[in-house]
């Protein structure tokens, strides 16, 4: 049986009763309920993985001390103490199998950085692993002996501070001028294709540590398009200015206006392939 004391959509306060002897089964993986508990949107989603619990620990063979999806126990006590220790309101996501879970890192700007992290059965002992949206890869400093999740976060949330500029540059772009490649860039992204017109575009490619540098140039298009445009891009490379923003510099090194998304509607960008 199962008591609510939350509101409607809140197991904030839930009580579990259960025959005593489903009460020692559980001692072990207590941990694991109040994690299922936290991360549950509402009773019954709780007790379908309840359920699963319970079953995992019928299941175990007699006499022996087994493992819930895979991991000890004592696994589920340290990550819940290390979760509650950075907030369990950074936390967005525990994978079913408990293998590895997602923590939301704000950055300077107010931005949301997901950040997964990959745990082996042998954690702490072993380093977890990390998937994160970077321009490069992301490599954790570990301790066996002392490594938590909070040094996990900590180096993260330090790593976003590297490339501030470069979003913000990057912003800039996707926000004021029309990108046709890609689509939908993620904060990894470090290619821009940019239109100038119906049959000319300009793709770059900005080192994401100093992005106010000189960026890779490529002009794509027709040729009786992109021509004078190469004889303005060779002229104007000495005037590149690390102090403008990157849209700027590429104004002033083509010597256009590039159309503006508050202007220009995208039907009238058809821009024909580099090849053409």
């Amino acid at each position: 049986q199962s008591y609510k004391r939350g509101g409607a959509n809140s197991l904030k306060g839930t009580i579990i009763d259960c025959d005593p002897r489903l009460s020692q089964l559980l001692s072990d993986y207590l941990d694991v309920i109040m994690l299922r508990l936290t991360l549950s949107n509402n009773l019954p989603a709780f007790l379908l993985e309840f359920k699963a619990i319970v079953e995992n620990c019928l299941s175990a063979s007699s006499g022996i001390h087994q493992q819930v999806l895979g991991l000890p126990p004592k696994f589920f006590s340290q990550i819940v103490e290390e979760i509650a220790d950075i907030g369990w309101e950074r936390l967005t996501y525990v994978d079913p199998s408990f293998s590895s879970l997602q923590l939301t890192v704000q950055d300077a700007d107010s931005r949301n950085h997901p950040l997964t992290v990959h745990f082996d059965a042998s954690y702490p002992a072993v380093s977890p692993r990390c998937t994160v949206d970077l321009p490069a890869a992301f490599e954790i400093r570990w301790s066996a002996k002392g490594g938590c999740l909070r040094d996990v976060y900590r180096q993260f949330a330090q790593t976003l501070k590297l490339y501030l500029d470069f979003w913000r540059l990057m912003d800039e772009i996707d926000s004021t001028v029309w990108v046709l490649e890609p689509e939908k860039p993620n904060r990894g992204a470090v290619l821009r294709r940019i239109a100038i017109s119906g049959s000319a575009s300009v793709q770059i490619e900005v080192d994401a540590l100093n992005p106010r540098a000189l960026p890779s140039v490529q002009l794509l298009g027709a040729a009786q398009a992109i021509s004078p445009l190469r004889e303005q891009l060779n002229q104007n490379l000495d005037k590149w200015n690390i102090h403008e923003s990157i849209l700027d510099n590429l104004t002033m090194l083509l010597g256009v206006e590039f159309p503006r998304k508050a202007t220009t509607k995208e039907n009238d960008l058809f821009v024909a392939c580099g090849i053409c």
